[in-house]
């Protein structure tokens, strides 16, 4: 779909959302930025859900973004945000080193739970927080919604149906040109640095179709400030390997390709919200190819799989579950680490 006509369609899915909805799914946002104006967009569209009230820190923005998207409340106090409505979830989409401090808040309040990748930074404030939901019985899930992508589910189809035969290699690359194009603006904007901005996603990708035991090594590089840039990482095992590149140095078609020992799947550029991916024999010859069409680039499927959730009443999601946030978070942990060490056992 070419850009005008992806405008005009998101613009009639607006009209649409402002139409009354019959028993809607209601949804609370924190945050106010990119990622919740992006998210925002996609629960309005579904005729399933309405977004029914906004916190941000600043009154002025919160009013700006509930007048844009026709929130009937905004708020910058959250015992406001919480006493005067009744969600069914709360989407928060506010800088990484928030997120403990509001998910926290939200399931301390006793309400469901969607937040922005990655969760949180540290496996204490992890296990706390899973620990709070099940105690609550509250539904809680990170926002890692390329997994929600109809991409992946035809991906891991092909493999079950055996079209590629064993996993052998798994290749990931994903490049952004960030820091040669505005060095201040990178670091000003990463916490982390890359691994834990979208570096995220080629860390989990090897997850959903690899298991077992694996030896990690991995080189990096680091700028001020101790932000990460790049990383190199390798998954070894006996029966299979992963190589996954990751950079803000360079610019570079961000790929994933999955290769068996009778053929290959590929996602294309970006692998994380691609709409295409493509089977290909031993030979390399192309013998599928499926391409989805994204009214909300792709976000609309992670808006419908909360919403099965809640209506099914479970409290984790089969596609994003918890024990598979947390192992990733493990390893991120392990990444991190400031030694000599670069090389560790670890368990997919």
């Amino acid at each position: 779909m070419d850009v005008i006509k992806k405008i005009n369609t998101r613009f009639k899915d607006y009209k649409n959302s402002r139409r009354p909805k019959k028993n809607p799914i209601k949804w609370g946002i924190i945050g106010t930025g990119y990622m919740a104006t992006t998210f925002c967009r996609a629960i309005q569209g579904n005729e399933k859900s309405i977004v029914s009230a906004v916190y941000s820190r600043t009154n002025e923005k919160g009013k700006t973004f509930a007048k844009r998207f026709n929130i009937p409340f905004s708020t910058n106090k959250f015992q406001d945000f919480f006493d005067g409505n009744k969600f069914d979830i709360v989407y928060i989409a506010t800088p990484t080193h928030h997120h403990y401090e509001h998910v926290k808040k939200c399931l301390c309040a006793g309400f469901n739970v969607l937040c922005e990748k990655p969760l949180v930074t540290s496996l204490k404030n992890f296990d706390e927080l899973q620990e709070i939901a099940r105690k609550n019985k509250c539904f809680l899930m990170e926002g890692m919604w390329s997994k929600c992508l109809p991409t992946f589910a035809q991906a891991q189809k092909w493999i079950k149906e055996k079209r590629i035969g064993s996993i052998e290699l798994i290749r990931v690359d994903f490049y952004k040109n960030q820091i040669r194009m505005n060095p201040d603006q990178y670091i000003s904007k990463n916490d982390y640095g890359v691994l834990n901005d979208y570096g995220i996603y080629a860390l989990s990708f090897p997850q959903e179709f690899l298991s077992g035991k694996y030896i990690m090594s991995w080189n990096k590089r680091i700028i001020e400030n101790n932000i990460d840039t790049d990383w190199a990482i390798i998954l070894d095992s006996t029966e299979s390997k992963a190589f996954l590149n990751i950079s803000s140095n360079f610019k570079g078609e961000s790929r994933a390709r999955i290769y068996g020992n009778d053929g290959s799947i590929e996602f294309g550029s970006q692998f994380n919200r691609t709409n295409t991916v493509s089977l290909y024999n031993r030979q390399g010859n192309l013998l599928e190819r499926k391409t989805y069409q994204y009214i909300f680039d792709g976000f609309e499927y992670q808006v419908n799989e909360v919403h099965s959730c809640l209506q099914t009443g479970r409290l984790e999601s089969n596609l994003i579950p918890l024990k598979k946030t947390r192992q990733t978070l493990l390893i991120m942990s392990i990444l991190r680490k400031e030694n000599d060490e670069r090389r560790r056992e670890i368990q997919i």
